[in-house]
């Protein structure tokens, strides 16, 4: 847990500067109450929900769930999608693994809709990750195939990183089942990224 000292937490694209933990969740608790506007209040219950991520999963859910009802109320899907990654973040029990599951397919789902592309590949590698903790290397490959897909060779530096990872990912599942020709193949392309971005 955080004690002192000035530091700038970054979550899903929300930058949050923190003097303590419970500084900050203080703060943004009293400046909620003072919102009358409901996208601030969304915006804000989110905020917390966030910086409460695997501090107080209870507190940070309640949240979580303020946000989302917020984003459904005002219909937006921009900020909906978030809100069930963050609902999905927040379940820290991997016996409700599966209900984690069913956010981050909502979360597909809205982003789909609203077209979303980087909404889409996190949430596919997110369900990716999911489905391989779990033990499902088939559906674990298909979303992280499916994320790759969203790429392309010229990507950005941040989202070369993203294709590496993802043949990293592709490269150990293809171990995990015996499918070590295949495995190699994706680990050398990964490796080849490497080095041309290097």
């Amino acid at each position: 847990m955080i004690s002192r000292g000035i530091i700038l937490v970054t979550f899903l694209g929300v930058s949050i500067p923190l003097f303590s933990q419970t500084h900050a969740v203080d703060s943004m608790r009293r400046l909620v109450a003072t919102l009358s506007d409901p996208f601030l209040k969304m915006e804000q219950y989110y905020r917390i929900g966030a910086n409460l991520y695997e501090v107080d999963f209870d507190k940070g859910s309640l949240y979580a769930d303020s946000a989302h009802s917020v984003a459904l109320q005002l219909n937006r899907k921009d900020w909906l999608w978030k809100t069930y990654v963050l609902k999905a973040l927040m379940i820290d029990d991997p016996g409700r693994r599966d209900e984690a599951i069913g956010f981050h397919e909502q979360g597909l789902k809205v982003v789909r809709e609203i077209g979303f592309e980087e909404g889409i590949r996190i949430q596919l590698v997110n369900l990716g990750g999911m489905y391989q903790e779990k033990g499902d290397l088939n559906k674990a490959l298909d979303y992280y195939r499916q994320a790759r897909q969203t790429l392309t060779i010229d990507s950005t530096p941040k989202l070369k990183e993203t294709r590496i990872t993802l043949h990293k990912n592709i490269g150990q599942i293809l171990k995990d089942k015996n499918q070590l020709e295949e495995a190699v193949k994706e680990y050398l392309e990964g490796v080849s990224l490497v080095k041309n971005t290097v």
